[in-house]
């Protein structure tokens, strides 16, 4: 009895790691300089996606601050001076559940949110069992440093809470991120103790002709309304050039 008991309470706990465009992005602004009908101050708001900015002309500012620039100085990507972009609730799941927040807490483009109720029906509870771990997809692999660290806590975390060796589930970007996470980034005897197993989704190991498309006219997806200001900010985007098909 206390076997078929420790069998089915036993889960072995899950993070999602989600693709290019995936993860909910937050703004704090202070005085950015830019079009006067942009805000001078935003407090930690989620700004990808949301519907205040996604209206003419505001959507011009949201391209803008999302934007990443080049410092020679430091050979690295940096945001508008001015402008602090993070991710949304790292570990937990309000980050990546739904690409899109509407008046009424309406969604129309789910993303996680479905796999994500399907593994509560079966006992995964969030925080405890199933973590999110969202990411600022915009820099793709450079200076994402920080990111691999918090990922490997949260492995960690997991690991510790439950006694279980921890499944990673990546879509797309998130999938190459997960195999990089497991083959680069850490050493054998980590991934021995603490990983159970990667499932990749859709991984985007050879690249994607869209990245091409992308930086050619500025559009992503393909068939996205040419804007001059999103085509900037795709274009700087690491996320984007590390989908250049290759080998």
């Amino acid at each position: 009895m206390l076997l078929l008991l420790s069998s089915v309470t036993c889960l072995k706990p899950v993070v999602l790691i989600p693709g290019l465009c995936g993860s909910e992005l937050a703004a704090t602004i202070n005085n950015a300089k830019l079009q006067w009908y942009c805000p001078k101050k935003v407090d930690n708001e989620v700004i990808w996606v949301g519907e205040k900015y996604f209206v003419p002309p505001l959507y011009n500012c949201l391209f803008q601050w999302i934007a990443l620039h080049y410092d020679k100085e430091t050979n690295s990507a940096k945001n508008l001076e001015g402008v602090d972009i993070s991710t949304v609730d790292f570990g937990g799941l309000g980050g990546i559940n739904v690409l899109d927040k509407l008046p009424l807490n309406i969604s129309i483009i789910p993303y996680y949110g479905p796999m994500i109720e399907y593994l509560k029906k079966r006992g995964y509870d969030e925080r405890v069992t199933l973590f999110g771990a969202p990411n600022d997809w915009r820099k793709g692999f450079h200076g994402q440093e920080e990111y691999f660290a918090k990922l490997k806590a949260l492995v960690e975390e997991a690991h510790k809470k439950t006694g279980e060796k921890v499944v990673l589930i990546g879509h797309s970007f998130g999938g190459f991120t997960a195999h990089r996470f497991v083959n680069e980034i850490n050493d054998d005897d980590w991934v021995t103790e603490h990983i159970d197993s990667n499932i990749l989704i859709s991984p985007s190991f050879g690249g994607s002709g869209y990245a091409i498309r992308a930086t050619w006219d500025g559009m992503y997806p393909a068939g996205a309304p040419q804007i001059k200001t999103f085509g900037n900010a795709i274009r700087s985007f690491g996320g984007i050039h590390v989908h250049y098909p290759n080998f």
